[in-house]
């Protein structure tokens, strides 16, 4: 019988916190002394509770990462393709900061290359989205080509 760290033996052990192990063996396959294993149960438990964890970003969050720094990863990226020009839309007209049309103005300006294909889908879905914005009206039209610098294409 195996013991833990602080010498109690398995038998003291909860039955769901065990590793089901022979007796006589007390080693991973690596030949490492197995002191301090976690039970399968909990192992389980731990892959489930991250599974049904979903993490949300939002664009305005990305979108600072992305143009309102210097530095960005390119895995932030990846989450921006997650959205349709609709969602960009939507937010462009909902979004409330301070800094929305500086940042999609320098967001444009960073991206819009040829480069990658991740980076030319997401800034083609942001223009979609300033192409709506200016069709409301006549000052959302000057909005985007002022603040922004996009003209309707």
């Amino acid at each position: 019988m195996c013991s833990t760290p602080f010498g109690i033996k398995d038998q003291f052990r909860p039955k769901r916190f065990l590793i089901s192990k022979p007796a006589s063996s007390c080693s991973t396959p690596f030949g490492i002394k197995d002191q301090f294993s976690i039970s399968l149960y909990v192992t389980d438990k731990i892959r489930a509770r991250l599974a049904e964890r979903e993490i949300s970003y939002s664009i305005t969050e990305v979108m600072n990462d992305l143009a309102g720094s210097n530095s960005w990863n390119p895995a932030e990226m990846v989450k921006l393709a997650d959205y349709s020009d609709d969602d960009f839309y939507d937010w462009l007209l909902s979004d409330q900061s301070d800094n929305l049309l500086t940042l999609i103005g320098e967001f444009i300006d960073r991206f819009n290359n040829d480069e990658n294909e991740i980076e030319r889908t997401v800034v083609e879905r942001i223009k979609i989205a300033l192409n709506k914005v200016s069709e409301r009206s006549p000052i959302d039209q000057l909005r985007v080509e002022k603040f922004i610098g996009y003209k309707k294409t």
